[in-house]
């Protein structure tokens, strides 16, 4: 697991770059994921992204995300 502060540190830096990222999600249910975005922003607890996954824009809650690292 990425700590906290590492997460959203690659996170924005992915922001300013426009660079892909993998992330390790795991749903309100529990179900734990990968995938491929695109990171647009984040505020409020969220990130927004295109995922490459569903290809769709979608909100990630940052508490969630389990793991991040460049693709």
């Amino acid at each position: 697991r990425t700590p906290a502060t590492a997460t959203i540190s690659i996170l924005q830096d992915a922001i300013r770059q426009g660079v892909r990222v993998w992330i390790g999600y795991t749903d309100s249910q529990g179900n734990a994921t990968s995938r491929i975005l695109e990171p647009a922003r984040m505020e409020g607890g969220y990130l927004t992204a295109y995922d490459e996954t569903r290809a769709a824009v979608h909100r990630f809650a940052l508490h969630r995300i389990t793991g991040v690292s460049g693709v």
